[in-house]
C-alpha cells in the first residue's frame, strides 16, 4: 500500500548556507558541507556564548562581510556577487547599537530604509509613505511618530529599529541581539512582537539573543553556535539533544529538560543529600518545592534511592510532611529546614 503524507509539500527555503565557513582571517565557525536552511514566515533564535560568532554569523549572512568559504543564498542567488543597493533590497541587518542623530523624529529615521528602493532619480512617494506607515502601525510605534529618537525609551527605541527594518521591504531580517538592554517585560513582548511580524508578513526573522527562555517558547527554530559547529533544530529537539546544556552549562548551573531552564548543580555534588516530591501531579506547590530543595543545595533522585527525603503533601493539604514525623506548614519552613539539613 502507498502511504501519502496528509501534509502539504514544504515551502523552498528563502535562505541557504552551503559549506559555509565564517571569520576574519581565519574561520571562527564552520557549517560543513551540507546545507542550513530556512524558510519564509518563521522565526529563528541564534544562541551561543559570547564571542563565539553570532554577529560574525549575521554580518556574513546580510552581506556585509565576504565567507571565507562556502555561499550565502537567498532565493538561490549568493549575495557575496549581488551589488549594495541588490543586497539592501534582501536583508535588513539591525545591530545591537545605533547612533543617530538623537534630534531625528522616528518618522524620518524610519524613512531612511526606502533608500535602496528610491535610486538617484527618485523622491518619497505615496508608496514610501503607505510602506512606512505600515512599519510603525505593525510595531505599535506610530503613536510616537513625530518624536524625537532621543526621548524615547530602550523598548520603544528597539521597536523603531524594528520599524526601519520592516520598512526596508527584505525578505530577511536580521537583528542583532534586539532584546539586549530591556528590562523582563519588555524582552518577552518583543519577541512576541518578532514571532507574530513573521507569520503576519512571511518574511524570515533571525535574531541573536541570550535570552534562552523566550527563544525556547516563541522561536521556531534554534541556531545554536556550539564550538566551531551550528546545531538547527526546533526548540524541543533542542532540549532533548543536550546542546543547551553542553554550550550553557557551567559548574553551578545544569539545563534541566522537565521545566525548560537551568537549576543549580547541587554545590556537593553526588554527595549532596537527596530528595525526591511525594506530591499529586502538576500541584503547583509541588514545583515551588523543588525549586526550594534545589535551590538549598539538594539533588533530586528517584523514589527508591537509598536514603533519599521523602517530601509529602497530601491532596488538599497546605502542610509538607518531613522525614522523622516533621511537618512544616509553609514554603519558607521547608526552606528553612532544607538550609538546616543541608
Amino acid at each position: 500500500m502507498l502511504l501519502t503524507s496528509s501534509y502539504p509539500a514544504p515551502e523552498p527555503p528563502i535562505l541557504q548556507l552551503r559549506d559555509l565557513a565564517v571569520g576574519y582571517g581565519k574561520p571562527i565557525l564552520t557549517l560543513g558541507e551540507g546545507a542550513v536552511r530556512a524558510r519564509a514566515g518563521s522565526t529563528i533564535a541564534l544562541l551561543g556564548r559570547n564571542g563565539c560568532g553570532k554577529t560574525t554569523l549575521l554580518r556574513t549572512i546580510a552581506g556585509l562581510i565576504p565567507p571565507l568559504r562556502g555561499c550565502v543564498a537567498i532565493q538561490g542567488d549568493s549575495i557575496a556577487a549581488l551589488p549594495p543597493r541588490d543586497k539592501a533590497r534582501l536583508v535588513a541587518f539591525a545591530p545591537t547599537r545605533h547612533t543617530p542623530d538623537g534630534n531625528v523624529r522616528v518618522e524620518e529615521l524610519v524613512m531612511i530604509s526606502r533608500f535602496p528602493h528610491q535610486g538617484w532619480f527618485r523622491s518619497i512617494d505615496a508608496h514610501d509613505r503607505d510602506v512606512v506607515n505600515e512599519a510603525l502601525r505593525l510595531t505599535q510605534t506610530a503613536q510616537f511618530a513625530q518624536r524625537p529618537i532621543a526621548t524615547l525609551s530602550d523598548g520603544e527605541r528597539q521597536r523603531v529599529w524594528l520599524a526601519m527594518a520592516l520598512a526596508q521591504e527584505t525578505p530577511i531580517l536580521l537583528l542583532d541581539e534586539p532584546s539586549a538592554f530591556l528590562d523582563f517585560p519588555s524582552k518577552g513582548n518583543l519577541v512576541v512582537l518578532l514571532k507574530e511580524l513573521s507569520r503576519v508578513t512571511q518574511r524570515l526573522i533571525i535574531y541573536s539573543t541570550h535570552d534562552l527562555q523566550s527563544a525556547l517558547w516563541y522561536s521556531d527554530r534554534l541556531w545554536v553556535l556550539h564550538g566551531a559547529a551550528l546545531y538547527d533544530s526546533i526548540p524541543e529537539e533542542a532540549v532533548r539533544s543536550g546542546v543547551l546544556n553542553d554550550v550553557f552549562g557551567t559548574e553551578s548551573s545544569v539545563f534541566d529538560p522537565a521545566c525548560f531552564t537551568f537549576t543549580p548543580r547541587p554545590p556537593g555534588g553526588d554527595d549532596a543529600p537527596g530528595f525526591f516530591i511525594d506530591a499529586p501531579a502538576g500541584d503547583p506547590d509541588a514545583i515551588c518545592a523543588r525549586r526550594v530543595l534545589l535551590r538549598a543545595g539538594w539533588r533530586e533522585v528517584p523514589r527508591e534511592s537509598s536514603g533519599a527525603a521523602a517530601i509529602r503533601k497530601g491532596v488538599g493539604e497546605a502542610v509538607w510532611h518531613l522525614p522523622n514525623g516533621r511537618c512544616v506548614d509553609s514554603l519558607e519552613g521547608l526552606s528553612l529546614w532544607a538550609e538546616g539539613r543541608r
